[in-house]
């Protein structure tokens, strides 16, 4: 890939913050260049397409390494469901930046291109995307983390896993508290993330549900 100039300096640095946290038992050279080569992969364009490709290359990382010292033998099992809520959460930031790198790139393809009238969200399918519009990656990763740690939520979870919920004769008080507690106060970019997920849920209903129908045919 042909670097522009006014990317090169940056990209070196970059590069080399990357290389200093590269998985791998190999050279340094080894690494730097495999780090280059990932952040070229993505073509930057200018230098917020750069940092972009370096944090989805960084939480991509850091998602792996989590998830691996979950399996990891003598990890408790409180560890273990702490490790993997961070795995995933590095995973949704890098999902997250992918969506706002690619919404860049295609903002700019419009305004190459002559203008065209494109269906509102309620004249199509609603996307998990459509939800998220106006949000930063930051923002999104920060809420689903919220939601994923809930503590409120965190302990009904528990307690479910014990207790069918509506099965208030066989809990404690101090149980039921728990199972009937109030949840916490939304931020918009919560319910954002809450909304996102209900519709990714009901688009992969429709798709089984399509694909069981075909399947019966």
């Amino acid at each position: 890939m042909a670097v522009l100039p006014h990317l090169a300096f940056f990209l070196n640095y970059l590069t080399a913050t990357l290389a200093g946290m590269w998985p791998s038992s190999g050279t340094p050279n080894e690494k730097h260049d495999a780090a280059r080569a990932t952040i070229e992969a993505f073509e930057p364009r200018d230098l917020a397409e750069a940092m972009l490709a370096a944090r989805m290359i960084a939480a991509h990382h850091a998602s792996m390494d989590a998830y691996n010292s979950a399996m990891q033998p003598g990890v408790s099992d409180a560890d273990c469901i702490r490790l993997r809520n961070s795995a995933a959460v590095a995973g949704r930031s890098f999902d997250a930046a992918l969506r706002l790198l690619e919404k860049r790139r295609a903002g700019a393809a419009k305004t190459a291109q002559p203008t065209t009238r494109t269906a509102a969200p309620t004249e199509r399918y609603m996307t998990p995307e459509d939800s998220l519009v106006g949000f930063t990656p930051e923002e999104i990763a920060e809420a689903e983390y919220a939601l994923d740690n809930d503590p409120i939520e965190l302990a009904r979870n528990e307690l479910a896993r014990r207790i069918p919920l509506d099965g208030c004769d066989d809990m404690t008080m101090e149980e039921r508290r728990i199972a009937y507690a109030e949840q916490s106060d939304r931020t918009p970019a919560q319910l954002a993330v809450m909304a996102a997920r209900v519709t990714a849920a009901i688009r992969r209903r429709q798709a089984e549900m399509g694909m069981t129908q075909h399947t019966g045919e």
